[in-house]
């Protein structure tokens, strides 16, 4: 069975930074790219078709909401390497919650959103170094190489089904399925 995620993407010049970005650290680190996004809910596992009928259900409950960028920070593991905390407010919790509802995913495991940067299992003091000079460089613009994000928040029109096997680090396996627009009043 495959493994699906359903993600909220930033668009045009703000989506265009972060991409550079994601590039740029891939690329000094050896690791892998992939298209800037917050995941809204990850592991469902279920014919595409099952997948895409729930996120259409999903998409037509949730209203146009806006994820809001804190800081970078680091986590500890592949998929948390280097990311921008979001703001956990209501909305963005709530998208969630309504997620794991519709997939009949158990939503008792706190959610965290973030825009991952880079995905590494690099050792956690290089996590940290890193995380601190990309808040510098994107956040505060206080890096000799600063590039300020020319956004810090973007608007969630949509919702984007990906293919995200987990056993796949090298996200080659990885693709967009469908875009579907929220319809919720």
């Amino acid at each position: 069975m495959n493994s699906y995620s359903i993600w909220a993407q930033p668009s045009g010049m703000l989506a265009s930074s972060l991409q550079t970005e994601i590039d740029h650290l891939a690329s000094t680190n050896a690791a892998p790219s992939f298209k800037p996004h917050v995941t809204i809910m990850a592991g469902a596992e279920a014919t595409e078709h099952e997948i895409l009928a729930l996120a259409s259900e999903l998409a037509a409950q949730l209203k146009k909401y806006t994820i809001k960028f804190q800081a970078v920070s680091s986590g500890d593991i592949f998929f948390q390497c280097v990311y921008i905390l979001c703001e956990p407010d209501a909305p963005a919790l709530e998208a969630a919650a309504h997620a794991c509802r519709v997939f009949g995913k158990n939503a008792n495991d706190p959610y965290m959103p973030h825009l991952s940067l880079l995905y590494s299992d690099m050792p956690r003091d290089d996590r940290r170094k890193i995380a601190e000079a990309e808040q510098a460089r994107l956040m505060t613009g206080t890096s000799a190489s600063a590039c300020p994000l020319p956004e810090d928040k973007f608007v969630v029109d949509s919702l984007y089904v990906w293919l995200t096997p987990g056993d796949d680090q090298s996200l080659t396996s990885w693709k967009l399925v469908k875009k579907i627009p929220l319809q919720g009043a």
